[in-house]
């Protein structure tokens, strides 16, 4: 818990530092963009754990508030040492969250989570074809 609020601290303490190092102008569009960003990838980082894990609602919930709490620290282009802190703690918290025969399973599946990232989205509804009729 100290590790994540360090991370965050310092995290906030980047940001301002290069604020003022090189001006940018981010609109309040740019943060809810950024915002929307992360709740989809929380979303669908938990979605996949569900369907391998078989999440209950409150465990579903548990862990999308820590995907989602990720999602801002890796958008924030961290280095790879910090971003390999924040999985640590991620899997801490799991282990936490998940029963032990869930938490074996995420164990396999972890490596391969931000992988799904990178698979193309799938039209959740068919297209239909518009047929003529003579």
């Amino acid at each position: 818990m100290k590790l994540l609020r360090y991370i965050i601290y310092i995290s906030v303490l980047l940001i301002g530092c290069s604020a003022f190092a090189a001006p940018t102008h981010t609109t309040a569009a740019d943060t809810i963009a950024n915002l929307q960003d992360e709740n989809v990838i929380a979303k669908k980082l938990t979605d996949y754990v569900n369907t391998q894990l078989v999440l209950t609602d409150r465990q579903y919930r548990r862990v999308y508030e820590l995907m989602f709490k990720e999602a801002v620290l890796i958008n924030q282009n961290l280095p790879d040492s910090v971003i390999q802190e924040v999985k640590k703690e991620r899997d801490v918290k799991m282990k936490r969250i998940l029963k032990q025969y869930q938490y074996n399973l995420y164990l396999k599946i972890r490596n391969s989570l931000y992988d799904i990232l990178k698979e193309p989205e799938k039209n959740e509804e068919p297209k239909d074809s518009e047929s003529t009729e003579n």
